[in-house]
């Protein structure tokens, strides 16, 4: 119990709000035949577990998976890393002050006889395995004024009334290296980053098809330069702010995404999705949601200077791997998508949702032997399953079309 003591100790408010929490603990023993109460923390850190993982701890509840006769409190751990989402969950949750609730939460979480007093996490964390999704609406609600002012911002941002827009998060360095100033956890993970330049095609093509692109993050290394009345450069242009960072994911028409933590808002309302340059291969591969279509980065073998074909990455473990060390030691290199290859991936998601797309003869037989490779059967750390019964995701047409090779053993 030294973590625990440690961290009471390190917070005079924890000290002093002490007597009160157990005084409560003990009531919620007394009260238990009645009402079952139990404990837990928001994962209020990063948006994308903020969002998700409280979304789908709602579904649950709906889908009585998550036991629904119990009075569950929350708090949050920390600041909210997003305002605006915290005032909508506390809407829908009971969310009471740190100092009161962390105290019982360190004794529950201290203690496997009183794990019945704990808040059970969604079974897939941040991931709809059980296709709840489709089956429940959005918990995110905004008020009548929120919709009045989100209306109003995008009057201010140049997108008149009616006019649809794709949100486009491109995942670099600055937000990391902003929050783990000087820490070696800013770059564990750096294999991830993608270049912005390689996304001008397709927003480009997006906008002459009459979409406005809107270019998302809360911290970016490099302002998208264009000239193009239809492209805002809203991480950059001083116009961002978290209340519309929720707003636009709500409306946008889709998102287009590298796997970063704000995709989670237009999964949260049930936006589709384009994940494209996305690794690791089997574990960032969003097969769920709302028929996504993915593109995963190229991995070259060094030594044989040649692309790792499909069955290959799964052999090597490469498919999996969480750290930019990992791929070094492997002697892997990754390779981001191409202009082309990524244009084609998300006119492809926008030519499906517009009811234009145009399936080829040898579509069908491709993608089925794409998910015969595949390895859907991945378990999380948890012992739960990582992707669901049901793959709702198309890899690539265009990609699998014209690199047949890769899906060869």
């Amino acid at each position: 119990m030294t973590k625990e003591i440690s961290i009471i100790k390190g917070s005079p408010m924890l000290l002093l709000a002490i007597p009160i929490s157990l005084i409560s603990f003990f009531l919620v023993f007394v009260i238990r035949p009645f009402i079952h109460v139990r404990i837990g923390f928001l994962r209020s850190d990063r948006i994308g577990h903020f969002a998700a993982n409280t979304e789908l701890y709602l579904c649950e509840k709906d889908e009585s998976i998550n036991r629904s006769r119990v009075l569950d409190l929350f708090y949050f751990p920390r600041n909210p890393c997003n305002q605006q989402l915290a005032q909508m969950w506390k809407r829908e949750l009971n969310i009471l002050p740190w100092f009161f609730m962390r105290p019982m939460d360190l004794i529950i979480r201290r203690f496997d006889f009183l794990s019945s007093f704990k808040v059970d996490e969604a079974r897939g964390h941040d991931r709809d395995i059980d296709d709840l999704y489709d089956k429940y609406p959005t918990h995110l609600h905004f008020t009548d004024e929120e919709e009045i002012y989100g209306e109003s911002k995008l009057r201010d941002m140049g997108i008149p009334e009616g006019s649809q827009f794709v949100c486009l998060t491109v995942r670099d360095s600055a937000y990391l290296n902003e929050i783990y100033s000087g820490s070696s956890n800013a770059a564990y993970d750096d294999f991830r980053n993608c270049d912005i330049k390689n996304y001008i095609l397709a927003i480009e093509e997006l906008t002459e098809r009459g979409y406005f692109v809107i270019r998302m993050g809360a911290k970016v290394n490099f302002p998208l330069n264009s000239s193009n009345p239809k492209v805002i450069d809203y991480a950059s242009n001083g116009m961002r702010s978290e209340f519309m960072d929720i707003y636009l994911g709500s409306k946008c028409v889709f998102c287009i995404t590298n796997g970063t933590g704000f995709d989670a808002i237009p999964n949260v309302y049930r936006r589709p999705i384009a994940l494209v340059d996305a690794v690791p291969f089997g574990i960032n591969h969003q097969s769920w949601g709302n028929s996504p279509i993915v593109l995963s980065k190229h991995h070259i073998d060094i030594s044989k200077n040649r692309e790792l074909t499909m069955s290959e990455i799964f052999e090597q473990g490469a498919a999996y791997f969480k750290y930019s060390s990992d791929y070094e030691s492997s002697g892997i290199s990754l390779i981001g998508n191409s202009p082309e290859e990524i244009r084609d991936a998300i006119l492809e998601l926008t030519d499906r949702i517009e009811g234009v797309w145009k399936e080829m003869p040898e579509d069908k037989n491709l993608q089925q032997k794409f998910w015969d490779i595949f390895d859907t059967d991945k378990l999380n750390w948890k012992g739960n399953p990582w992707h669901g019964k049901v793959i709702k995701s198309r890899y690539s047409a265009k990609f699998l079309r014209s690199n047949k090779e890769w899906l060869n053993s």
